[in-house]
């Protein structure tokens, strides 16, 4: 009796550290990253069904990137070196690096490939690969989702991420681009930005 206890001790334990582990790598990245801006593929973010969060990728981050591996197994790492531009979408990706000292000190961000269910089964794989790059998920309020709906439907959107120098990252929010700045309900486990001089140095 007495082992069965320790043993469910032990496991009620793991599951309290995996679960505290999620918010305290959100706050490292938000402690240690710089802020990035970049633009995000229109989407339509109402869904009955889904509720009010909605899954979004980020334009450009294909395999036309110099240094994209079409030979990839699935599920291997990545490392997009990402460019400033003068537009408001702030940064775009330009290649595909192999490590962080290849990125020469370029801001980048970790993705992974990701192959098509028919590219496991055995099919022709020189053409379903595919990067997946996260935060890709966006929780909001009702109101938010009414007020970004045009924003996101039609091209007009940017997502703000929190980037650590090793190509961590986490989304502080979607707003519109431009001068139409629309705070966002924060995803679970992330944590609200801090209050006015309350934050990060930078």
């Amino acid at each position: 009796m007495r082992r069965d206890m320790l043993a469910l001790a032990a496991a009620l334990a793991v599951q309290v550290v995996l679960v505290a582990a999620i918010p305290l790598h959100e706050t490292l990245v938000r402690m240690t990253g710089r802020t990035v801006v970049i633009a995000v593929e229109p989407f339509d973010p109402y869904d009955p069904v889904r509720g009010y969060h909605a899954d979004f990728t980020y334009p450009g981050f294909d395999r036309t990137l110099p240094g994209f591996d079409h030979e990839a197994a699935d599920g291997s790492p990545a490392l997009v070196v990402l460019q400033p531009t003068r537009a408001e979408e702030g940064v775009r990706p330009v290649r595909i690096v192999r490590s962080l000292a290849d990125s020469r000190g370029a801001v980048v961000l970790r993705a992974r490939y990701v192959l098509y269910g028919e590219c496991r089964r055995g099919a022709d794989v020189s053409a379903c690969r595919f990067l997946h790059v996260t935060p890709d998920v966006w929780y909001a309020d009702e109101g938010t989702f009414n007020t970004m709906g045009g924003f996101l439907r039609q091209h007009l959107a940017v997502a703000e991420l929190r980037v650590t120098p090793d190509g961590d990252a986490s989304l502080l929010r979607l707003r519109a681009s431009g001068a139409g700045m629309v705070p966002v309900a924060p995803p679970l486990f992330q944590l609200r930005p801090s209050p006015p001089g309350m934050g990060p140095k930078r």
